[in-house]
C-alpha cells in the first residue's frame, strides 16, 4: 500500500476514511509528509539493525 506507485491510491483511501477536511490538498500533503517521516525512521532503524544494533534497543 505504501509503495511509491500506489501512494496516490493509498492517500485517497485514507482520506475517504477520515472526516472531511476543509483543505483536501493540505490533507494529502500532510499525509505525504507523515509517510515520508515514517519511511525515514524505518530507514534509520534498518540501518542500525544491519550495523548490528540490538533489536530490543532499536524497537524502544
Amino acid at each position: 500500500m505504501f509503495l511509491q506507485h500506489r501512494l496516490d491510491d493509498t492517500i485517497d483511501l485514507m482520506a475517504g476514511a477520515a472526516p472531511p477536511a476543509s483543505d483536501e490538498k493540505g490533507t494529502a500533503e500532510a499525509v505525504r509528509t507523515a509517510i515520508a517521516d515514517c519511511n525515514a525512521k524505518l530507514a534509520t532503524h534498518r540501518a542500525a539493525l544491519e550495523a548490528g544494533a540490538d533489536p530490543a534497543v532499536v524497537t524502544q
